[in-house]
């Protein structure tokens, strides 16, 4: 006698197993999950910073300014240290130069001896009506031409073009992405539209500045020679000995004031470079500062995680003081092209400076991303939460 087996009713009794299996296995995980979040709320919670998973950092100063040496020096007296804080204005560094200390007290006894001559010749005989007029459309000439050369002086075009070339940089690092957002490059390209009309308007006014001091310059020569005309031999050649002598000794002046360094704004001395008696030259660095109120953290993420990485991204930043110290912050950028050397993307984020007199450029520090650590994660623990 034979048994049919029905072959149908095993494979249907096979499966209904294997599903019965499944279910209570994803009931035993869901009971676990929920165990140990259970236990975890019961717990003291932890610290958003991730210590296992954190990338190194390290701070920097969100502004930084380096003064460098005019023309050849001797430091004199060094007056700043690291980490000082220093106001706008005051006296870094006092500088020697033996050249230019010579010139100046030449250009003072000329101006002395020119001052005196000319008063000699003023005290034999009075200029009459026209000479004084004259005299004082010279006067109002040498202001003019005093002040559209300070205004020249004073206007750079330096900064528009680093601007624009920052602008065009960002452009071809956003191009050189495989698929860079659209949103991105439209920013950036008006970006360089802006740069580039605010360069065009920073010539026109240069040139401008440079038609306004050639034009003061042509007219004070013009005022000088109808005051030679005007008044005697003797005392025009006194007159323009003692204006020759005073725009020299003015030169001088300000050549002799850059060796005095001072800040140009408020901060904090990161950097003095050279000691007293040192010898510097054209170009030198002599004090580097910055403001610290405000921090900057930059951090090298390799390739593989950046893709984690956003801006906006909220982070914790630990500072290795005493005790260790964590500050909430947020990604501010994420580079677009990798160091050469490193072959890791900068990400920086900004941080508030809770207390400057601890806290200074230079400091190492861990940064835990939250995505980094979620994405890291076994999957097992993932499911499980925790």
């Amino acid at each position: 006698m034979k048994i049919r087996v029905d072959s149908s009713r095993d494979g249907e009794r096979t499966l209904v197993r294997c599903a019965n299996a499944v279910c209570v296995l994803i009931v035993l995980l869901m009971a676990a999950s929920v165990a140990t979040r259970s236990v975890s709320a019961a717990l003291p919670k932890a610290p958003a910073f991730r210590e296992q998973r954190a990338l190194k950092g390290s701070v920097r100063p969100t502004r930084a300014t380096a003064i460098h040496a005019e023309s050849p020096a001797r430091v004199a007296a060094v007056l700043v240290h690291s980490g000082d804080p220093v106001g706008p204005g005051q006296l870094l560094m006092e500088l020697e130069n033996e050249e230019l200390a010579t010139l100046a007290e030449t250009a003072r006894s000329r101006f002395a001896q020119a001052q005196r001559r000319l008063a000699a010749v003023e005290r034999r005989g009075i200029p009459g009506l026209r000479s004084r007029i004259q005299k004082e459309k010279y006067s109002l000439a040498l202001r003019q031409w005093d002040a559209a050369q300070k205004r020249l002086a004073a206007f750079s075009l330096t900064e528009y073009e680093n601007a624009l070339k920052s602008a065009r940089a960002r452009l071809e690092r956003l191009r050189a992405q495989k698929e860079p957002p659209a949103n991105q490059i439209d920013r950036a390209e008006s970006a360089v539209g802006r740069e580039t009309r605010a360069l065009e308007g920073a010539r026109e006014r240069w040139t401008r500045l440079r038609q306004e001091a050639e034009v003061a310059d042509s007219r004070l020569k013009i005022e000088k020679a109808l005051l030679q005309l005007e008044e005697s031999t003797e005392l025009a050649a006194a007159r323009a000995a003692y204006q020759d002598a005073g725009l020299d000794l003015r030169i001088t002046n300000q050549r002799v004031a850059q060796l005095r360094i001072t800040a140009p704004r408020a901060g904090t001395i990161l950097e003095v470079p050279v000691l007293a008696d040192d010898r510097v030259y054209a170009g030198a660095p002599l004090v580097r500062m910055a403001d610290l109120s405000s921090l900057e953290v930059e951090v090298p993420v390799p390739a593989k995680l950046l893709r984690h990485v956003a801006a906006g991204d909220n982070v914790a930043v630990r500072l290795p003081l005493d005790p260790d110290m964590d500050l909430a912050a947020s990604v501010s950028s994420v580079s677009a092209v990798p160091d050469p050397v490193t072959h890791a993307y900068a990400v920086r984020m900004h941080i508030g400076n809770p207390n400057p007199k601890l806290i200074l450029a230079g400091l190492e520090c861990a940064v835990s991303f939250p995505k980094i650590e979620q994405a890291t994660k076994p999957w097992w623990r993932r499911m499980l939460g925790l």
